[in-house]
């Protein structure tokens, strides 16, 4: 049973190359870091929207506090982008880097 489902666009900038190898390595952590915080926000946005008003759901399940629910990363065209299809299942309010 799907209750929501939320799509968030992420584009994926190329890389900067600079002189050094040393200089590429800290521009390519910089990247990284933002990248994850920007993912971060994102997730965090979504599960406090979806999370905000659940009075009209019924109850999770007596063995869960919370609601399961699914992250998939696909491409544009909805093709998953892991491996075998599938996505990452979690529970409302999993830390997802506060």
């Amino acid at each position: 049973i799907v209750f929501e489902q939320w799509r968030v666009p992420v584009f994926v900038e190329p890389m900067r190359r600079y002189d050094t190898a040393a200089e590429n390595l800290k521009g390519e952590a910089h990247a990284q870091a933002s990248a994850g915080e920007q993912v971060r926000k994102a997730l965090r946005f979504v599960i406090e929207k979806a999370n905000a008003k659940v009075d009209h759901l019924p109850p999770p399940p007596q063995t869960q506090a919370a609601y399961r629910f699914d992250v998939t990363f696909a491409s544009m065209d909805g093709r998953s982008l892991y491996a075998g299809g599938g996505s990452a299942g979690m529970v409302a309010g999993s830390n997802i880097g506060a």
